[in-house]
Formats: C-alpha cells, sequence, structure tokens
C-alpha cells in the first residue's frame, strides 16, 4: 500500500491514510523486536498551543469559526465525537503503549524544534538542516483564546501531557508562535 511517497507494508496501518499513527496502534502489528530495533522519536507541543492551532486547522474554512473560536473551543472539548479525533487526542495517547507508558526513545520539543531536531541528527549521525516553516495556521497568539473555562477544560483533557512533557498548565505567562 502506498501512502503519499512512503510505502507503509501493513495494510492496516496503510489504510489509516492520514499519517497519524499512535504508538498503539504500531504495536499491534509490528512485534517488540522490531519496534525496539527502531529510534522512535516525536515531537509535542504545548497543549494550549497545539488545542488552539488544531481548532484553527480544523476550522480553516468554517467561515462561523472566525471571531468566535473560544465559544467554538469550549463546545469543541466537551464534545467526545470531537475529542475523538486523532488531531486532538492527547500526544500522550499518541505515544505510549497499552499501558500508558511512554516508548519513544527521545521526545522534542515543538517549542524549541530546531534544537531538538539537530539533536535527533546528531544521535542518528546525519547532517542537520534548517527547517522550514510549513503548514501555519491562520491565529493569534493562543494566550489570546484563553479564559478560564476554556484554560481548565484544556487542561483537564489534556492532564497527561502537561505531565509527562513537563508542561505548566499554570505557565500561561509564556507565549510561543
Amino acid at each position: 500500500m502506498l501512502f503519499g511517497e512512503s510505502y507503509i507494508p501493513i495494510s492496516e496501518i496503510a489504510s489509516i491514510k492520514h499519517g497519524h499513527i499512535s504508538y498503539r496502534q504500531l504495536e499491534h502489528h509490528l512485534s517488540k523486536e522490531i519496534l525496539e530495533s527502531y529510534f522512535k522519536f516525536a515531537f509535542v507541543r504545548h497543549p494550549f498551543d497545539r488545542f488552539v492551532s488544531t481548532c484553527s486547522f480544523l476550522n480553516r474554512r468554517n467561515r462561523d469559526f472566525e471571531g468566535r473560536e473560544t465559544a467554538f473551543m469550549k463546545q469543541a472539548i466537551r464534545a467526545e465525537p470531537f475529542r475523538q479525533r486523532v488531531l486532538v487526542w492527547p500526544q500522550s495517547d499518541l505515544l505510549s503503549n497499552s499501558d500508558s507508558k511512554v516508548m519513544m526513545d527521545f521526545v522534542g520539543h515543538y517549542e524549541s524544534l530546531q534544537q531538538s531536531y539537530n539533536d535527533i541528527c546528531e544521535h542518528i549521525g546525519i547532517p542537520t538542516s534548517e527547517l522550514p516553516r510549513e503548514n501555519k495556521s491562520m491565529h493569534k497568539k493562543w494566550l489570546d483564546y484563553y479564559d478560564d473555562e476554556l484554560k481548565c477544560a484544556v487542561a483537564n483533557f489534556y492532564r497527561a501531557d502537561f505531565r509527562l512533557f513537563g508542561y505548566d498548565p499554570d505557565g500561561m505567562d509564556t507565549q510561543w508562535n
């Protein structure tokens, strides 16, 4: 099966077609020995920032979203069908095995993407390069969308991401682009 320009030899995984494959999905199709033989890495993003970016991306063609982003996000974070979308899943769910243990050998942070990428390149022995900025969603700084209600709902839903990846749910005084 072809997916993009890559060949994915496992038809169940190739049939997903969106490119966001969780570790749990992989562990059902690949042996422990195969999974352990690869250097596994991922990048995580501050949950507050990621949620705004995800909502903006999913609503990029929704004219009703602009101007009522916070109200939409409050409704969305509580809606089970929305929470079941792979782009909304907690990052910890994507990177963990069936025992909820993060199985990555390296977890980089979006906030230091270039440095994390350079660290990975050094580890696997390939040259580094400047990462281009692509697929940027159009929205204001993420902090501009949060009130106490939305902050609480998002912090609760992504509780494990804050804990596992070192993000501070109260640290909203810092903004990233």
